[in-house]
């Protein structure tokens, strides 16, 4: 089947990611200089085998941000010269920049930048900003709203929009009057008297209020409303709008109009993917509407550290041009430093009542002639050809199956082998 595909790049946490090595090292006094040698570098394997993708196929990169920790701002640039280095990210004709989006993340901020006397909430972001211009990516790098379309090599589109999901981080809580001088004065000897290191556990992960800015809410759905029923809408962002799954215990850590946001995209008029890092884990969870039942409604797709691994989104189209199932690829490093694809995730973007606008009518005409139980995919193809008194091609007959599948008309055993090893049937309405 066509499809599209795009790359999603979890929190990445310059320079600390380059450091961490896959060495259970019990002999604090063995020779550093052979540990050294023997050590896997887990963020080194892992850009090894995105590297390689990205010379198969890819129509675009989505960086989910935390480049950095801490806010430290040489770290984000050294993480930026590693990108571009290793994945050409600076090189238009290799990666045009309506193909590449990278979002800020809460460990991004500068911190130094925040609180300003103006109320300039943009202030904490310019040197982030000025990192991407001086490797002439200043348009990929999202400080508010931004809207690029993918077209891939089989003429699938997308439209990816980006979006700053920290507009709050690094703010200080309004307390009362009387005692903010002196809060204020108790955290600046904190810090000074233990390092930014711990001061951030204080006032930088705790005291941090994600959110999206509300006009960008309403621009965000109003563009996807007005899509052409061939585009599929991805949206980018650093942080999750559903609660992680581990309990949380912090202070305003949660994004605060993350409901909001959810409730939006799951009654948008079409199947929306949402990407997002920031939880260091992969959960893949689908959101419904009760009534709003035109499509299976919104995808929230988590992606992990980049040390541990990356997801590669496919987005399946029909024979109508219409986007039908989201297929999510997900690798993650191994204790042996080898980089495994795990079992990719399925995700229909139809309902079955839909079929007669998503599928070619030679798809509904093809699937009434297989059978109800299973058969081989050679005997299937006989039958169609037989009562359809033509000479139709396997693949042909394949992607038609492909289709029905997705919509939950057919099922197929063995999918990813050779065409003639699959088993093949109807399901019946």
């Amino acid at each position: 089947m066509k499809c599209l595909r795009v790359l999603q790049v979890g929190d990445i946490h310059f320079p600390e990611a380059r450091k961490r090595a896959l060495l259970d090292l019990k002999d604090q006094a063995f020779p550093k200089g052979v540990s050294s040698k023997v050590a896997i570098r887990p963020l080194q394997n892992v850009m090894r085998k995105i590297a390689a993708h990205c010379d198969k196929g890819i129509d675009g990169i989505l960086v989910c941000g935390d480049l950095t920790s801490e806010g430290r701002i040489d770290g984000y640039k050294e993480c930026i010269q590693y990108l571009t280095r290793l994945l050409e990210i600076d090189n238009p004709e290799k990666w045009p920049p309506a193909h590449f989006h990278v979002v800020p993340g809460n460990h991004d901020v500068c911190r130094d930048l925040c609180n300003c006397p103006d109320n300039d909430l943009f202030k904490k972001f310019e040197p982030l900003r000025s990192a991407w211009k001086d490797v002439n990516l200043e348009e990929s790098f999202t400080l508010k709203f931004r809207r690029t379309d993918l077209v891939s090599g089989q003429r699938c589109r997308a439209a990816v929009f980006s979006l700053n999901s920290c507009i709050g981080c690094g703010e200080s809580r309004h307390l009362p009057e009387e005692i903010r001088d002196e809060l204020a004065e108790v955290l600046r000897k904190y810090e000074l008297k233990h390092g930014l290191e711990k001061a951030f556990d204080v006032v930088g992960e705790k005291l941090d209020t994600p959110a999206f800015i509300v006009e960008d809410i309403d621009r965000l759905n109003s563009e996807i409303d007005s899509l052409d029923t061939d585009i599929t809408p991805i949206v980018l962002a650093h942080h999750n709008i559903l609660p992680q799954a581990v309990p949380r215990i912090a202070i305003y850590t949660e994004v605060l109009n993350a409901g909001l946001v959810r409730s939006r995209l799951s009654k948008c008029s079409r199947p929306v993917i949402y990407c997002h890092g920031h939880i260091h884990d992969n959960p893949i969870e689908v959101v419904s509407q009760s009534g709003h039942d035109k499509h299976s409604g919104l995808t929230c797709v988590a992606a992990t550290e980049l040390s541990y691994g990356f997801n590669i989104i496919s987005i399946e189209y029909s024979k109508n041009q219409i986007p039908i199932g989201c297929i999510v690829d997900s690798f993650r490093i191994q204790n042996d430093g080898f980089v495994e694809k795990l079992d990719p995730k399925r995700i229909s973007l139809q309902l079955s009542r839909n079929a007669a606008k998503v599928c070619s009518d030679d798809t509904l005409k093809f699937l009434s002639f297989i059978f109800p139980d299973f058969t081989r995919f050679g005997k299937a193809l006989a039958e169609v050809r037989k009562k359809m008194d033509t000479n139709i091609q396997k693949r042909t007959l394949a992607d038609a199956l492909l289709e029905a599948e997705w919509l939950g008309l057919a099922e197929i055993v063995d999918r990813d082998d050779k065409i003639e090893h699959w088993q093949v049937r109807r399901i019946l309405p």
